[in-house]
């Protein structure tokens, strides 16, 4: 059996609304050349590697879902359990086998590749910066009032005293090296 393309492990990635990309049982036993049951007895005799953000059992909504887009046969009567990415490298990890080892690999790939696809809300400059410890943002902030204070100094050809005070503070303090203005 040959190691399934990175092209034919995405094929066989699912979105469902409010969750993270996922894979399901059948899909991974395929790939990993074994059956279902063995994956999900697999998971059961290792709970503790499957926390329920790596491994999970689908809904019957969102199961009817996918019958519904011909991704999981109309004729199974079960809940599938899925996988997140997570979730399917720590499978292939329990099978230990030569084969998952591969197949994980292609695994991996697919889910990374796939991840600068997924339709995020871009955040503004002004956002990420709520991000930063205050220390940095302060330390941004002097950054630009370097930049300022250079325009200043081309212009007219002396430093303001207010570089020299801050410049001072943010060294007693830690956040400027030796190297700083």
């Amino acid at each position: 059996m040959t190691i399934p393309t990175i092209t034919t492990v995405q094929s066989k990635i699912v979105t469902l609304p409010g969750r993270p990309p996922l894979m399901l049982d059948a899909d991974l036993a395929m790939f990993y050349g074994t059956e279902t049951r063995v994956i999900n007895q697999v998971v059961k005799r290792n709970l503790s590697r499957f926390p329920e953000d790596f491994a999970l059992r689908l809904t019957e909504v969102e199961v009817g879902g996918l019958k519904s887009q011909n991704v999981i046969s109309k004729d199974s009567n079960h809940l599938p359990r899925a996988f997140t990415q997570a979730g399917a490298l720590a499978l292939s990890g329990v099978l230990k086998t030569p084969r998952a080892a591969e197949v994980s690999v292609m695994v991996f790939r697919a889910f990374a590749e796939r991840a600068p696809a997924r339709s995020t809300p871009r955040q503004s400059p002004k956002d990420l910066t709520l991000l930063l410890t205050p220390e940095a943002r302060g330390v941004l902030r002097y950054r630009r009032l370097g930049l300022v204070t250079s325009e200043i100094v081309k212009l007219t050809g002396r430093r303001p005293t207010y570089v020299k005070d801050t410049t001072a503070r943010l060294r007693a303090i830690g956040l400027l090296g030796a190297s700083h203005v």
